[in-house]
């Protein structure tokens, strides 16, 4: 039926929304670890927008920028000291699956978790 959740359509869905969630938490993380794109975005030089690329047609989808964008650049707090926040309040088994984040991430650095992120859901 389509409504069974092993139904190549729910699939397709849910795989979509996975995707769409992994960009969504890859932009959050960049504002979020990034001082320079943190800095930049803040001040109006720099926006960070989400796209999905499709494989079959070649076209890319842009998304726009995160739900939580507003949020990130708000907080008060370091953006460091608030991943660590974040972390230690994530449920236990998804605690163990962060991956440690160096002093001063690097574009390279970033992008590497970018990719890696991304190939899960390819």
């Amino acid at each position: 039926s389509p409504c069974s959740p092993s139904s190549p359509s729910r699939r397709a869905k849910l795989v979509q929304a996975a995707v769409k969630v992994n960009v969504y938490r890859t932009i959050n993380y960049l504002l979020q670890c990034s001082s320079p794109i943190q800095s930049k975005v803040k001040n109006g030089q720099l926006e960070v927008l989400g796209a999905l690329f499709n494989n079959k047609t070649g076209r890319v989808e842009f998304i726009g920028k995160s739900p939580h964008e507003e949020m990130i650049l708000s907080s008060s707090l370091p953006s460091s000291i608030a991943l660590l926040l974040r972390q230690a309040q994530a449920p236990r088994d998804r605690r163990d699956r962060l991956p440690e984040v160096p002093q001063k991430a690097s574009p390279g650095w970033a992008l590497q978790k970018l990719t890696e992120g991304n190939a899960r859901f390819a």
